[in-house]
C-alpha cells in the first residue's frame, strides 16, 4: 500500500511525481508504466516546448474566447519557465536549441486568401500581452538558409526552445528517483474504486493506495472505456533526415499540413500532414502510414526544391485530444480517488508541467 500510485511514465505521471514530492513532502509514491519510461507521446514527439503556432492562437480565440485564450497562453508561458529553470537548468544533453520564439511560415496563398491578415488583426488587438513579430521575406532569409518559397511570418517572442524528450524525462527521474518505486513492464487489467483504499489488479499483482492518478493520456479509455471522460487518440508521424549544413535556424510551423519542424546538428526533425491518414489516424496502434510520410517528402521537395536530404528513420507517437481541446484535471466521477491528467491536444510538452501541478494542488494534497 502507498500514498500515491501513478499509472504512466510519461511527462504528465513524472510531473505529477515532482509536484507530489515538492508540495506534499515525505508521500510513498508507486510510478508503474505497461512499458517503460517515455515508450508513448513523452518520448515520441519532435521536441518542441512552445505554445504554438499563431494558428493555434487564432483558433484558440474562435473556440474559447478572449478570457480562455490568455489564461492558457499565461498558463504555457509559465510551464516553459519552470520547465527551464527547475528541471534542463543549463544542461545541454537536454537542450538542442536556445532559439527564442517560434515561426509560423506563409506562402503567398495565404496572403492571397485573408488568413495572414486575419491572425495579424487578432494579434494587434492583444498586444497588450502577447508578443509577437512579424516576418517579411528577408527576414525569413536569415532563419532559412535554403531556397524556400515563404513571403511572410509571425514569430511569437518567448523563451521557447527545442530539447530532447527522452533526455528530459530521464532528467525528472533522476530528481525524484530517491524517493519513488519505478515499476516498468506493469500492464494495469483493472481499476477498483472505494472510499478507504482503492486498488488496482496488474500482471505483477494487486497494490492499492490512498490515491490512484491516471496519468495514461490517449489511452485512458483503453483502461476505463466506460467512464464519462472521453480522450481521442490522435497518431502523429514524425520523420528525421540528414542534411549537410546548418539551414534551419529555429522551430517552425506551417498551418495547412499542421507541419512543424526543426534542425538539431545534422538532422532534420519533421511532422506532420495528419489530414492525408483521415480516420486511419484516430488510433492508438504506433506504426507507419505510408501515406502520410509521402505527403511530408513532397512538402520538403516542394517548399525547399534545393534541399539535399536523407532519410535517417520515421516513427510515429499517439496524441490524446479532449473535445474542448483543453486538458483534464481532476477526479474520475465514476471511480471514487481515482484521479486523471491528460488529453493535452498536441500540447503536452507546453502544458504537462502546470497541468500536473493543478491536480496536486486542487485534489491529491
Amino acid at each position: 500500500t502507498y500514498d500515491f500510485i501513478i499509472i504512466g511514465m510519461g511527462l504528465s505521471g513524472l510531473f505529477t511525481a515532482y509536484h507530489l514530492l515538492k508540495k506534499g513532502g515525505k508521500s510513498s509514491i508507486l510510478l508503474l508504466d505497461e512499458k517503460d519510461i517515455g515508450d508513448k507521446a513523452s518520448g515520441r514527439n519532435a521536441g518542441f516546448l512552445t505554445y504554438g503556432s499563431s494558428t493555434h492562437f487564432q483558433q484558440s480565440l474562435e473556440k474559447w474566447g478572449l478570457q480562455k485564450t490568455q489564461e492558457m497562453y499565461l498558463w504555457s508561458q509559465r510551464n516553459l519557465k519552470a520547465i527551464r529553470e527547475e528541471i534542463i537548468q543549463d544542461d545541454t544533453e537536454i537542450l538542442t536549441s536556445n532559439q527564442k520564439g517560434s515561426i509560423t511560415l506563409y506562402h503567398q496563398e495565404q496572403l492571397n486568401d485573408g488568413s495572414f491578415e486575419q491572425i495579424k488583426r487578432s494579434l494587434e488587438e492583444n498586444k497588450d500581452w502577447m508578443s509577437y513579430e512579424i516576418k517579411e521575406r528577408h527576414d525569413l532569409d536569415a532563419y532559412i538558409k535554403t531556397n524556400h518559397c515563404f513571403e511572410r511570418g509571425i514569430s511569437f517572442l518567448q523563451n521557447e526552445y527545442s530539447l530532447n524528450p527522452q533526455k528530459l524525462l530521464e532528467k525528472i527521474k533522476k530528481e525524484i528517483s530517491p524517493q519513488v518505486t519505478f515499476q516498468p513492464q506493469t500492464k494495469v487489467h483493472e481499476c477498483l474504486p472505494s472510499s478507504h483504499t482503492p486498488s488496482i489488479q496488474t500482471n505483477k499483482g494487486s497494490f492499492s493506495a490512498k490515491k490512484i492518478i491516471l496519468a495514461t493520456n490517449s489511452y485512458f479509455n483503453e483502461l476505463l472505456p466506460h467512464s464519462s471522460i472521453k480522450v481521442f487518440p490522435k497518431r502523429a508521424q514524425m520523420v528525421s533526415y540528414h542534411i549537410q549544413e546548418s539551414l534551419f535556424y529555429g522551430n517552425f510551423f506551417y498551418s495547412p499540413g499542421k507541419l512543424y519542424f526543426r534542425q538539431h546538428q545534422n538532422e532534420l526533425y519533421i511532422g506532420g500532414m495528419r489530414h492525408l491518414g483521415g480516420k486511419e489516424e484516430d488510433t492508438t496502434l504506433m506504426q507507419e502510414n505510408p501515406i502520410i510520410l509521402a505527403g511530408i517528402d513532397k512538402f520538403l521537395s516542394e517548399h525547399f526544391p534545393s534541399l539535399q536530404k536523407k532519410e535517417i528513420r520515421r516513427w510515429s507517437g499517439i496524441m490524446g485530444f479532449s473535445s474542448t481541446a483543453l486538458p483534464y484535471a481532476q477526479e474520475i466521477p465514476e471511480y471514487e480517488n481515482f484521479y486523471f491528467l491528460g488529453g493535452y491536444s498536441a500540447h503536452g510538452l507546453g502544458l504537462s508541467y502546470v497541468n500536473a501541478e493543478k491536480l496536486v494542488d486542487n485534489f491529491l494534497i
